[in-house]
């Protein structure tokens, strides 16, 4: 009897597991966008070429002082082109405002570029300055920023179109923010962690600030399982161990991302994509107990359907950041370490 419960309850994590990958797939294709490094693209013959501008990207860079930068991408006539231009909070409140400069055939001239960029032989040139800053909140990181510039518009011709960004006499950090389809290979949804990481310091924050909330549920478990049990490492079995830290890791995901939320949300108003951060912040939360309320039970190790339940957890928790790659391994390494006994329970 006391087998076929857990077997039930096993299932049922498995179940609740799938409907949190499955959801939050779902609820990020709604707002995702992947961060990228652009090149140099000081001059127009190293532009960064957007090889895909219909796909959301992320491009963040820093601007020098009358230094322009430069993005190339391809087009066919009617085609949809969709440009954002964002800025960082605090580079936004001490005046950092950059413009853009749309060029390419068929394109209306509007406005007058600043003589040191560089213009193709043979194109329309529309420039595009920078609005009044309000702050966004944007969820899938999640971050608050300014947008200075919102593009969108169609194709006039089909041909070769390049974006300058540039600031007269300041410099600053800020994002190109590009297409309007969220689609992505298996590696670059994998990579979004690290990326988002990435893109949270370019905002303005310290590595150690991002990462203490996510250890910090971790250590003091450590330290709680440790005055518990003298000698940790033998009075606790391993996949026990293992299993237990992957979990922390997990609630410490959770804490990390609702700060991230909280503390975004104090610089912006909110809007529907805050949904898709506490989806995201809630996520980690429920894995993590599932985790840690199955390495709780004295002989979980020894009932294979769990061990299966804890590799799947973990790799649900993979593809939905959950733990920073750290958390979902351990977890999974749970899972396979052999039993000491064989139960096919």
């Amino acid at each position: 009897m006391v087998n076929q419960f857990g077997f039930i309850m096993s299932r049922r994590v498995l179940a609740i597991s799938v409907m949190i990958l499955s959801l939050s797939l779902l609820v990020a294709m709604a707002d995702a966008h992947i961060p990228v490094v652009p090149n140099d693209g000081t001059t127009i013959a190293t532009a960064t070429e957007i090889i895909e501008p219909w796909k959301s990207w992320f491009y963040y860079s820093a601007l020098e002082p009358d230094v322009p930068h430069y993005y190339s991408f391809e087009a066919t006539a009617g085609e949809r082109i969709r440009f954002m231009l964002n800025v960082p909070i605090p580079e936004g409140d001490r005046g950092f405002s950059p413009n853009m400069v749309l060029m390419g055939p068929g394109v209306t001239d509007q406005g007058t570029p600043p003589g040191y960029l560089e213009i193709p032989v043979g194109v329309g040139v529309m420039v595009l300055e920078a609005d009044t800053l309000e702050a966004e909140y944007e969820g899938f990181t999640p971050l608050s920023q300014y947008t200075t510039v919102n593009l969108n518009m169609s194709a006039p011709a089909t041909g070769t179109y390049y974006i300058a960004i540039y600031e007269d006499g300041a410099g600053g950090r800020y994002a190109l923010v590009t297409g309007y389809v969220e689609a992505y290979s298996v590696f670059e949804w994998i990579i979004v962690p690290s990326m988002a990481m990435t893109i949270i310091m370019w905002s303005g924050q310290n590595i150690w600030f991002i990462l203490l909330p996510m250890l910090l549920p971790l250590m003091v478990g450590i330290i709680y399982l440790a005055g518990l049990h003298r000698d940790l490492f033998t009075k606790v079995k391993l996949a026990s161990l293992v299993g237990t830290m992957g979990g922390l890791l997990f609630l410490g995901s959770s804490m990390s991302f609702f700060l991230q939320m909280t503390l975004a949300l104090l610089q912006a108003p909110y809007n529907w994509t805050v949904i898709l951060s506490i989806v995201f912040a809630t996520i980690p939360l429920i894995l993590g107990v599932a985790v840690l309320r199955t390495v709780s039970r004295e002989d979980w190790m020894n009932q294979r359907t769990k061990k299966i339940v804890m590799i799947a957890v973990g790799l649900v928790a993979l593809f939905t950041w959950t733990g920073l790659y750290m958390g979902p391994l351990l977890v999974i390494v749970a899972g396979l370490i052999p039993s000491t006994r064989t139960d096919p329970s």
